[in-house]
């Protein structure tokens, strides 16, 4: 699990978007000096403790920024999976004002909805990371 503060705290991040998931991969491998791999998962969701943010509205804000500033968040909600918008780079920088107080509430929402944002799934409990079937792995 992830030390640093996250989008949705500690846990295992997986994307829907292959995209987004080469981008982590390179990032991660550069970081290590390693040969970025993307791993396919399948995931069975059912009788899980599911928290989902389907927008980027003030819940989602509130949430990440919680995380930011305590990376246990999803453990202390008891979550097992929490799905939701990725804050990229732009979306991170603007949520960082956002906190700084450069914006406010009502701004920042009016930025997050202009913005396109991926998918992320955090796996954050020893439940959750036992509904994943491995499927497969490639270099990217």
């Amino acid at each position: 699990m992830n030390a640093r503060p996250l989008d949705f705290g500690k846990g295992f991040y997986l994307t829907e978007n292959c995209e987004q998931a080469k981008s982590w991969a390179i990032k991660k491998a550069d970081r290590f000096g390693n040969q970025p791999i993307i791993t396919k998962y399948e995931i069975y969701l059912n009788n899980l403790r599911l928290k989902e943010f389907k927008y980027t509205d003030e819940e989602w804000l509130n949430f990440v920024c919680g995380c930011r500033k305590d990376i246990n968040i999803c453990l202390e909600k008891e979550y097992d999976i929490i799905i939701g918008a990725v804050a990229d780079d732009t979306i991170f920088r603007l949520v960082t004002f956002y906190e700084e107080g450069t914006y406010d509430l009502e701004y920042t929402l009016k930025q997050l909805k202009i913005n396109p944002t991926y998918n992320q799934l955090c796996v954050c409990s020893n439940e959750g990371i036992a509904r994943l079937k491995y499927i497969d792995s490639e270099s990217v």
